[in-house]
């Protein structure tokens, strides 16, 4: 009998190993799955990684990026955007060429093949899900590989673009793109085709100052902090056509600026068009 019990603590403990997260940080020979006892959790509890969907009539499993125990649920990340996971098993991992991927479909972070061994994958208090080597060092970070979200701590540069989703209940990549072109101006394309310009330096809204210092950023991602005035703050991409600026206000979300805010706001909708 007591050996019987010691067997099923054993097999309890690399059952566990495998597929119970530790906190922040999952080495390689650990997974998330949606069936998991916790997911991943950012160190002061701002950001939980797992596996979602959103809807219920709908099959369709995403790996991404929320914000913990805020309601509704806040996506600010996906992995798989455009493959979701059909039903219940998929698997988040480092795999044996030390790439992160989910497993059940064809997501992964694309690097270039190399032992697994050392790599860690950990969710940063910002948002940020890092792949890291034995000596800490970044490799691969979603904050370089955004969906639909800008948050406090990325930076925006020419290499950079926020894609919308299709609609809200499907993150498939969408119409519209938000980015820095040449000419260092903010500006919303639909289709590849100019939507929108904002030139924050003569935009009058009370919110530009805080808008441009999201968008200004210029620390290192693995030094990225959020300051206190931007804290639980985002920039979106909507399916609709709208870039807007949203901050958390302790029961809901305040969208406290948005552009295009009008028809003519478009580029050249109405005759030479408004730039905002």
């Amino acid at each position: 009998m007591r050996n019987e019990v010691l067997f099923s603590i054993l097999l309890s403990w690399v059952f566990c190993s495998q597929l119970c997260s530790a906190g922040d940080t999952l080495s390689a020979s650990q997974m998330i799955t949606e069936n998991s006892s916790s997911n991943f959790v950012s160190t002061n509890h701002t950001f939980e990684l797992g596996f979602f969907n959103l809807s219920d009539r709908s099959e369709n499993r995403y790996l991404g990026i929320w914000y913990h125990r805020l309601e509704p649920q806040t996506v600010v990340w996906i992995a798989n955007r455009d493959e979701p996971v059909l039903d219940s098993s998929g698997v988040f991992r480092i795999s044996e060429n030390g790439n992160l991927v989910v497993e059940g479909k064809s997501w992964s972070s694309q690097l270039e093949t190399s032992s697994s061994t050392n790599r860690t994958v950990r969710i940063l208090d910002t948002g940020n899900l890092v792949l890291m080597d034995g000596d800490g060092n970044f490799l691969w970070q979603s904050f370089l590989n955004p969906t639909d979200t800008f948050l406090p701590g990325m930076k925006m540069d020419a290499n950079l673009t926020l894609t919308s989703w299709r609609h809200a209940t499907d993150p498939a990549r969408g119409a519209f793109t938000f980015k820095l072109d040449h000419t260092q101006s903010y500006k919303v394309e639909k289709q590849s085709k100019l939507y929108w310009v904002f030139d924050g330096l003569v935009d009058t809204e009370a919110n530009s100052p805080m808008i441009l210092q999201l968008l200004a950023n210029n620390s290192s991602h693995k030094n990225a902090f959020a300051p206190p005035n931007l804290s639980h703050s985002r920039l979106v991409m909507n399916y609709s056509g709208e870039i807007q600026f949203l901050k958390w206000n302790e029961t809901k979300w305040d969208n406290l600026w948005m552009g295009p805010l009008d028809k003519c706001d478009r580029h050249n909708y109405c005759g030479s068009g408004r730039l905002r």
